[in-house]
């Protein structure tokens, strides 16, 4: 049986369970403490209310965070993750789909991914890939790809 998920407004109260998550969940610059710190007080402060936590028995099992564009008109995710204990439970989804609302709701009309690396996820979740970022590829391999057909 699933266990309930709730979706909260996020605290900087959360932000060492969050790190955790970082820590074991990211391949990329993100999953270092100093790294995730300064994504965190970047939009606690100054994107207040776009950030959310996912909950299962209690504990917080995932996030994400986000800021917004509101002359170009976007939302933007700068971290999703989710517990490894807690991955395929639909969190990363429910986490998308406030997002999505509240991105509505604010009158933005798009939302931007922040990484490659969860591809897979967010095609699952409708979303495609425009064009990927080559300062993400060189962080994770050490050198640039080479360029799509």
């Amino acid at each position: 049986m699933q266990k309930p998920i709730s979706i909260r407004q996020a605290s900087v109260h959360d932000i060492p369970v969050m790190i955790e998550i970082c820590k074991n969940t990211f391949i990329e610059s993100a999953r270092h403490s100093a790294v995730a710190i300064n994504i965190f007080r970047a939009a606690f402060t100054g994107h207040p209310g776009w950030q959310w936590v996912a909950e299962m028995d209690g504990a917080v099992a995932g996030f994400i965070v986000c800021n917004r564009n509101e002359t170009e008109g976007f939302a933007n995710i700068n971290l999703i993750g989710v517990d490894p204990c807690a991955k395929g439970t639909g969190i990363g989804g429910k986490l998308l789909d406030v997002l999505e609302k509240h991105t509505a709701a604010s009158r933005l009309n798009l939302v931007r991914l922040g990484t490659p690396y969860a591809r897979t996820f967010y095609e699952k979740y409708g979303y495609t890939c425009a064009k990927i970022d080559e300062k993400y590829v060189i962080e994770l391999v050490g050198k640039p790809l080479p360029p799509l057909p």
